[in-house]
């Protein structure tokens, strides 16, 4: 949910005045031209942005006052390969991100291998490479589970697997 809001950066106003509501369990797209401020829509909601003005909830919270739970409950993954690093294998990466979204240790355990086995990369969490990260990428956003990658096989994978949106009553989250 959002209240027209605001983003402004020195002299650009990013986003001018975006309101909308999503409804649980409702596909919703972000569509526009190069600069209308999509990336930095998703970004405030994502809490890595503050709001220049307006208000914005995340599953009823508010993304300034409780930005650490809104990320608890939320996956988030950046387009390319930015957000992984791949001097790290996807298991370091995966508890990077896990301590990033403050999830308790036993936690991270069972959260990791679930997300490992969803994008099948059970046996090989200690490997690196591209191929590795860009099915690592969809497990490094543990707050609500793997989250889509536009253009890419990783939402089809997991759904294969039985992932998310596969007999479970649920799909995967973007953010």
């Amino acid at each position: 949910t959002t209240g027209t809001v605001r983003r402004r950066r020195l002299e650009v106003e990013a986003v001018r005045g975006i309101s909308f509501r999503i409804a649980p369990g409702e596909l919703f797209g972000l569509l526009g031209p190069n600069g209308a401020g999509k990336t930095t829509t998703i970004r405030v909601l994502c809490t890595l942005l503050l709001p220049t003005s307006g208000r914005v909830r995340v599953q009823g919270l508010d993304v300034v006052e409780s930005a650490r739970e809104v990320r608890r409950r939320i996956g988030y993954v950046f387009g390319g390969d930015r957000g992984l690093y791949d001097r790290l294998s996807a298991l370091d990466n995966l508890r990077y991100f896990a301590e990033l979204y403050a999830i308790e240790p036993r936690q991270q355990r069972a959260r990791i291998g679930e997300v490992l086995a969803m994008v099948g990369l059970t046996g090989r969490e200690r490997e690196r490479g591209g191929g590795i990260l860009e099915r690592d990428a969809a497990a490094a956003a543990p707050g609500a589970g793997p989250a889509p990658r536009p253009a890419g096989a990783l939402l089809r994978r997991a759904h294969d697997r039985g992932g998310p949106g596969r007999g479970q009553g649920g799909s995967p989250t973007g953010c």
